[in-house]
């Protein structure tokens, strides 16, 4: 909700400021399928994980003592919406809103406001740990490459919310399955 205020806020506050600087704007051809075969590897994730359980080797860290669990429907849909919102405000925020601060306000270098909202982006997930802090410092140096590929804000959206949605839902979903004894 603050980063949208936040957001909103400097487009009402700078009428020169227009949604096609953050990049709402029709992405390219090339861009699309960069997107679409980056969404496709991601897609792959949860094949590899059912493959390496069933073989007796962990090819991601879980945590039975504290897994995701998607009990119920209500589960469900709070897991989803978090992929929604963070996906989009997050997008907006990182790639749209600071990427152009910093170029257009500050005349950073375009590959120095990468770099800056990429490590902010992985500093905001301190609470993951370093290794989170390093994973999603570099999912967001390839979501900020995809931005600037396409100029185009939708497809690093559709693509942070296609990893959190195969994070968060479908490789938990997955791993729970296959630790089920069989019946």
């Amino acid at each position: 909700m603050l980063i949208c205020l936040t957001v909103g806020g400097w487009l009402f506050l700078d009428p020169r400021f227009t949604l096609n600087d953050l990049g709402f704007r029709t992405p390219s051809a090339s861009a699309f399928l960069l997107t679409s075969i980056t969404m496709g590897a991601v897609a792959s994730i949860p094949i590899a994980v059912v493959v390496a359980r069933r073989r007796g080797s962990a090819i991601i860290a879980t945590r039975p003592d504290r897994p995701l669990m998607l009990q119920s429907s209500e589960d469900l849909y709070a897991v989803l919406s978090l992929v929604v919102v963070s996906a989009v405000a997050e997008e907006l925020f990182y790639r749209g809103f600071l990427t152009a601060l910093l170029v257009g306000s500050f005349a950073v270098p375009t590959w120095m406001a990468v770099v800056v909202s990429s490590a902010a982006f992985g500093f905001a997930h301190a609470y993951q740990g370093l290794r989170g802090i390093l994973r999603t410092g570099l999912i967001g140096f390839l979501l900020a490459t995809v931005y600037l590929s396409s100029g185009n804000l939708f497809l690093p959206i559709a693509l942070h919310l296609w990893l959190d949605l195969m994070a968060l839902v479908v490789v938990p979903w997955l791993v729970s399955q296959s630790s089920r004894p069989a019946t």
